[in-house]
């Protein structure tokens, strides 16, 4: 977004930034095939970030005035890209890439199927953090998506999500409990054992000082980097067995079609909170689904809230 105001309106100065330039900057966007929801969004930055310099009183307030009638492009107009809908990761991409996966990414994976967190609460799981008093355990995350605007989030662990974290609980509370660093340990543990022969380009990859050391827990990019790696992994040793299967049946076989195809997509951990709606919703309803996810639009009274909260939790109890 700074690329394209600045490439436009870079030697303007700021109190001369009104509606007119940016009705540019946004149709600039949608020329560039930026898609409508991430057009809109970066507007929208836009305009805070003239709202916190108008807080600090370094524009004037009437250029943030001139900005807000500046709309949103609606859903339809000309010329406009919309995004495709977001859909579930297809369970046999997620299984082929579970084994191509550190042990820490992989129990990560499963429990957002089942339990619908987000990428971003998933990585902050610490014991201190679960109720485990009842059938069903509570996971308060420390941040949220949705803490700024007031609202508390819990992340529903049924039965099979406790057998999965229960390998993980530590005797300290404060751990995070899924560690790159135990990630990479257990890699060069499996380095030490192996029995096949390292290979020549794979023999000083190690280094003495590495220029970053794995930390406690992952965040959300670092795990999300971590399946894109396991994707690939995947995709080629898929490639690879394919190609040898071909050869095996004829040595002289053409497989360039196989060389060239995909057969294990890249895929985002933000897909995985689908997954778990689809199923949520497949078992029981859409406002399950919805509460289970912790939607913000399903906010309601209080008294309410606590009598979906036990149906959400009685559902886990039998489901996740």
């Amino acid at each position: 977004m700074p690329g394209v105001v600045t490439e436009l309106f870079g030697r303007v100065p700021v109190a001369e930034f009104g509606a007119k330039a940016l009705k540019q900057v946004r149709e600039k966007m949608v020329e560039r095939g930026w898609s409508r929801t991430y057009t809109n969004h970066q507007i929208n930055r836009l305009k805070r970030m003239f709202r916190w310099a108008v807080e600090g009183e370094m524009v004037p307030g009437s250029v943030l005035h001139n900005l807000q009638y500046v709309r949103a492009i609606r859903k339809g107009e000309p010329g406009v890209r919309e995004t495709e809908p977001v859909k579930p990761v297809p369970g046999e991409i997620v299984a082929a890439t579970l084994p191509f996966s550190s042990r820490q990414v992989a129990a990560m994976i499963r429990l957002q199927i089942l339990t619908g967190a987000r990428p971003g609460e998933i990585v902050l799981v610490r014991g201190r953090d679960i109720d485990r008093s009842g059938p069903v355990w509570l996971f308060a995350p420390e941040y949220h998506k949705t803490e700024g605007r007031g609202r508390s989030r819990e992340v529903y662990i049924g039965p099979k999500s406790q057998e999965i974290l229960s390998e993980w609980l530590r005797d300290d509370p404060t751990a995070y409990l899924f560690s790159p660093a135990d990630a990479e340990a257990d890699r060069q543990t499996q380095r030490a054992v192996r029995k096949t022969k390292v290979q020549p380009s794979q023999q000083y990859r190690s280094k003495d000082k590495p220029e970053k050391t794995p930390g406690d827990r992952y965040t959300a990019m670092s795990y999300g980097k971590a399946i894109k790696y396991a994707c690939q992994k995947a995709d080629r040793a898929k490639r690879t067995e394919l190609v040898a299967a071909a050869r095996a049946v004829d040595p002289a076989a053409d497989v360039s079609a196989i060389e060239s195809a995909v057969y294990v997509p890249v895929w985002s951990p933000n897909k995985l909170r689908h997954n778990a709606a689809t199923e949520l919703r497949r078992l029981f309803n859409i406002e399950m689904a919805q509460l289970a996810l912790g939607h913000s639009n399903m906010a309601t009274t209080q008294i309410y809230a606590e009598r979906d909260r036990e149906k959400v939790m009685a559902a886990f109890e039998r489901a996740a």
